[in-house]
């Protein structure tokens, strides 16, 4: 089960995406990367080269805007590596605990995603696990599907598990991007088995993620 909202955090026994919604004066296409604020910096990660914009509010402050636009442009050049058919998500990924029962997977610049986990190694019986198998395939116990900008989701249903027991997350964009024909969990790099999108694609809880 699936909740959104601004809270960090989500009712036991949910994977819960915490996003925040915004709303902003914008042209219709453009995609909101950060409402309003008085912190000077914000983070954003492009899926493709393109232009950023930046619509400011500073009365009382001359020099804050001289030509009386209230708007500031940036192009964004995306560096694509070559001849890949998935992009990857291309941030660093951390979990953190959060309490006994809680664990945090967040990123740092928010785009919409999609995330899912699975077993690493030794689940039980019942949860056959990426280590005994040596595919994704049949590994994957949850699907997490956010179409909006979110940098954080709260796992609340493995707790603190059993010694030996251990789970792996993924995470992928929505959007193709670099000339790739769908958005990847993929790293793309060298040292990376090949086929881990693939692998994915053929297992049944994560065919549930749009």
């Amino acid at each position: 089960m699936i909740s959104g909202g601004a809270s960090p955090s989500g009712p036991a026994g949910q994977l819960s995406p915490a996003t925040t919604r915004h709303a902003c004066r914008s042209a219709p296409g453009d995609t909101l990367i950060r409402d309003y604020s008085d912190i000077p910096a914000t983070v954003a990660a492009p899926d493709a080269t393109g232009q950023l914009a930046v619509i400011v509010g500073c009365p009382g402050e001359p020099l804050c805007d001289t030509d009386g636009s209230a708007t500031g442009f940036a192009p964004i050049t995306v560096n694509c590596p070559p001849g890949i058919t998935r992009n990857a998500f291309g941030q660093t990924i951390y979990l953190e605990r959060q309490g006994y029962f809680q664990t945090e997977i967040h990123w740092e610049a928010p785009k919409a995603f999609n995330l899912v986990r699975g077993c690493l190694s030794g689940c039980g019986f019942e949860h056959p696990s990426l280590r005994g198998l040596g595919t994704f395939s049949d590994t994957i116990d949850t699907c997490v599907s956010s179409p909006a900008p979110g940098n954080s989701v709260i796992d609340s249903t493995v707790g603190f598990p059993d010694l030996g027991h251990s789970y792996y997350y993924l995470v992928r964009g929505r959007v193709a991007a670099c000339g790739a024909t769908a958005p990847g969990y993929t790293s793309n790099a060298a040292s990376e088995s090949p086929g881990r999108d693939a692998q994915i694609d053929a297992d049944s809880v994560a065919a549930t993620c749009p």
